[in-house]
C-alpha cells in the first residue's frame, strides 16, 4: 500500500517496522516480559504466512517470560 503512494517506499516501510518494534519493546516491558529483536527479516518464509502479495518480513522479536 505504500509503494502506491510513494517512490522508493521500502524505506518508509522499514522505519514504520522500527517504530512499532519500539512500541512492542515498551509493552513487552511493562509486562515484565523479556524481548529481544533479531535482525533476520524471515523472508522468503513470512512471505508466504500471508496470501497477499507485496508483504516482506521486516524484522523479528522474541518475547517471553522469566
Amino acid at each position: 500500500m505504500t509503494s502506491a503512494k510513494y517512490e522508493d517506499a521500502a524505506s518508509l516501510v522499514w522505519r514504520d517496522a522500527g517504530i512499532l518494534q519500539g512500541y512492542l519493546s515498551l509493552a513487552a516491558q511493562a509486562l515484565k516480559l523479556n524481548f529481544c529483536l533479531l535482525g533476520a527479516t524471515g523472508e522468503p518464509w513470512a512471505s508466504r504466512l500471508v496470501d497477499k502479495p507485496g508483504l516482506y518480513g521486516v524484522g523479528m522479536a522474541l518475547v517471553g517470560g522469566l
